[in-house]
């Protein structure tokens, strides 16, 4: 079984430049912003959600770590959300290493995380996934997800 490991702040530099290249290259793909704002588009994101860093108030990023030999295989950043109810668990991040992924990591690090968020109170877990990304829908459906709104966008430059 996968477990999450609370990042160590000598980590979280590494995550937070990688973490911020590919939420650029996604908004780039989403069409959110051009190539020449991407970066500064991702970086503004990232510092608004985690203003102290790794020691934001309610943000819990983590190693997924392979029990077997002690490897990390990945990375999971999810927030506590007060609105609704409960409130809510957020993940805004999720990644597995290239030749870790389908082996299941990602799968068990939403369990470990799915016991953290209802030992923390809460009953539900969100997150947005970019359309374009059919492995994670296809997982999170998998997962027992389910579609709860909609963006679209019609772009002006294309026929």
């Amino acid at each position: 079984m996968t477990v999450l490991v609370p990042m160590e702040q000598h980590e979280f530099e590494d995550f937070r430049r990688s973490s911020v290249n590919q939420f650029a290259r996604s908004s780039i793909k989403a069409g959110l912003c051009d190539d020449d704002d991407a970066l500064s588009f991702a970086e503004n994101q990232f510092s608004r959600l985690l203003p102290n860093g790794i020691d934001t108030p309610g943000h819990y990023i983590s190693n997924i770590v392979c029990p077997d030999n002690g490897d990390a295989v990945g990375v999971m950043w999810f927030a506590v959300e007060p609105q609704g109810r409960n409130g809510c668990a957020y993940v805004y991040d999720i990644s597995v290493s290239e030749k870790h992924r389908r082996q299941g990591y990602a799968q068990q690090a939403f369990a470990e995380m799915e016991s953290i968020v209802r030992t923390l109170g809460m009953n539900r877990i969100d997150l947005h996934v970019f359309a374009w990304n059919a492995g994670a829908i296809e997982l999170y459906k998998k997962m027992g997800f389910e579609v709860t709104g909609m963006n679209m966008t019609r772009r002006l430059d294309k026929p």
